[in-house]
């Protein structure tokens, strides 16, 4: 039986697409390359990267039938709680 993987190895790329100027922010982009089969996943801000990163565990944790509950940590963002 395989199992899903304990760990995922991501390379994480940051850059700044568009420098701030008075009035408009930087702008900031984001990409993911898994190195075991080399896919990439690009992100238009830190909210869809984090919110790729969270997928992945909570699917793998899923498929491992090891969610015990998810809480809310101090910052209001949900942590992940396994046995």
């Amino acid at each position: 039986m395989t199992h899903p993987a304990k760990r995922h190895v991501y390379v994480l790329t940051v850059w700044e697409e568009r420098r701030a100027t008075p009035g408009r922010p930087a702008v900031w982009r984001f990409s993911l390359e898994n190195t075991h089969d080399r896919q990439r996943f690009g992100f238009g801000s830190l909210e869809e990267l984090m919110a790729f990163v969270r997928a992945q565990i909570l699917h793998t944790q899923n498929l491992r039938g090891q969610i015990r509950r998810t809480d809310k940590g101090n910052d209001g963002d949900e942590e992940v709680v396994t046995d």
